[in-house]
């Protein structure tokens, strides 16, 4: 990871804060997908070889998961404010899955691949703190025998380095009488209530996004408490985990450990593939990169995902962009992509295609790919921007509609029904909101 500081070279440091925020938003960004993937595949139903007490580890560990998950999007949200309060654009863009792991300097695979030990021991590096308790350091050697933990280069490390070139280039500016923090205020995303005034307009200061609690960034003392919370939740202080990423997956770990004992047969996630990537003509040498879909109607289904994840980030990114959003604009975004694009077609798509096969009459299922088209950005033009959003919208709900009634059994179509006839009021309802004009019932 980008970690060092030139103390030295003041000319550059600015630019290397935002390169490494930058980093960081890439990186909550791909562990955000890598977790939800995780807790996509999870099983479900005694009918797939659980005992009634494993089947209730099971659902606990998916709703920590989902948990985490949900806090990784949040410190996306704030790295992205802290950007932003720098006068820098947001960073929503990633690599495509999978990503070596020299790619960050992390010396840790980043893949989409389902929820085993070997997936879990992946999660608790990548949520690794700098220090550990003398019982937490002795638990972690006997899960990885040999491994010098002073080698992981982690996130936390990141983080602790871009709040120091903060805190250096914000000196090096009060010094001048300025300040680095020259970003809008009104532009700042926020959750769960503020005193400020004067943001983004139409915020009341009590908007609720999915339960996450973002905060405006406006100068280095929000930019510090950010990166401490991010630091906490994730990682987790040195002298106490409990509670943070670090600290829940480690305590899946005991509970896997102690249901391996009891069964050594125990298998907590469906055989899906990994990083599973849709079939599609146009991508050329792109689709070496890996695990076609090669089942035709999965297929289908994994390319409509892929275009309710691409319609999703257009809208983030006309929402932490606020650019020419007018109130009501930004409102019918957060109205359209938080709760109802996230929750009723995000997840249920990508709960869906753990449940279909990758190749036909293969064992492996498929799963969501969380993959951008090559074009994915800023739609920087107001009405253009949402007109194609809108399009996206009725063309993923045609997509659904495709498949409607053709998966392998009724409960699979019924979830698809849903979907599509969620997808389809989504759509009309940001319309209306934005004033584009929307179809009749």
């Amino acid at each position: 990871m980008t970690a060092e500081i030139d103390v030295n070279d003041p000319h550059y440091r600015r630019m290397r804060l935002a390169a490494m925020l930058c980093e960081a938003a890439e990186l909550e960004h791909s562990l955000t997908c890598q977790y939800l993937f995780a807790g996509f595949a999870l099983k479900r139903e005694m009918t797939e070889g659980l005992t009634a007490a494993e089947l209730d580890k099971v659902r606990g560990w998916r709703s920590t998961i989902m948990l985490i998950a949900r806090q990784e999007m949040e410190h996306l949200g704030y790295v992205n404010n802290v950007l932003t309060a720098l006068g820098e654009a947001p960073h929503l863009v990633r690599p495509d899955f999978p990503l070596d792991p020299a790619f960050y300097e992390t010396d840790i695979d980043s893949k989409l691949a389902r929820f085993d030990f070997e997936t879990l021991k992946r999660f608790l590096l990548f949520e690794l703190p700098e220090r550990m308790d003398h019982e937490t350091l002795k638990t972690m050697t006997g899960y990885f025998p040999g491994l010098d933990f002073a080698t992981i280069k982690t996130l936390g490390g990141l983080y602790t380095s871009i709040a120091k070139l903060l805190q250096l280039c914000e000196a090096e500016a009060k010094e001048k009488g300025e300040t680095i923090f020259i970003g809008p205020k009104w532009a700042e995303a926020m959750t769960g209530g503020s005193n400020i005034e004067n943001l983004r307009p139409g915020v009341d200061g009590q908007m609720s996004i999915y339960g996450m609690n973002l905060k405006p960034v406006l100068n280095l003392e929000d930019a510090i408490h950010a990166i401490k919370q991010v630091l906490e939740e994730g990682e987790g202080a040195p002298e106490h985990i409990e509670g943070s990423h670090f600290g829940r997956f480690l305590e899946i770990a005991a509970e896997y450990d102690r249901l391996l004992q009891d069964n050594p047969g125990f298998d907590p996630s469906r055989k899906v593939v990994d990083t599973p990537v849709s079939k599609v003509g146009y991508r050329g040498v792109q689709q070496k990169h890996g695990t076609v879909i090669e089942d035709p109607l999965t297929n289908k289904v994994s390319l409509a995902f892929d275009l309710a994840y691409n319609s999703m980030m257009l809208m983030l990114f006309r929402f932490f962009m606020a650019t020419d959003e007018d109130e009501a604009d930004a409102k019918a975004i957060e109205d359209s992509v938080f709760f109802p694009v996230m929750t009723v077609v995000i997840r249920p798509l990508g709960e869906l295609l753990t449940e279909l096969p990758a190749k036909p009459g293969g064992d492996g299922m498929a799963g969501p790919g969380f993959r951008f088209d090559r074009r994915i950005a800023l739609l920087p033009h107001r009405t253009a921007a949402f007109k194609i959003i809108y399009a996206n919208l009725m063309a993923l709900n045609a997509a659904l509609t495709e498949v409607a009634g053709q998966m392998p059994n009724q409960q699979l179509n019924d979830r698809i029904d849903f979907v599509t006839q969620n997808v389809w009021r989504i759509a009309q309802n940001f319309a209306n909101a934005t004033g584009i004009g929307g179809e009749a019932q």
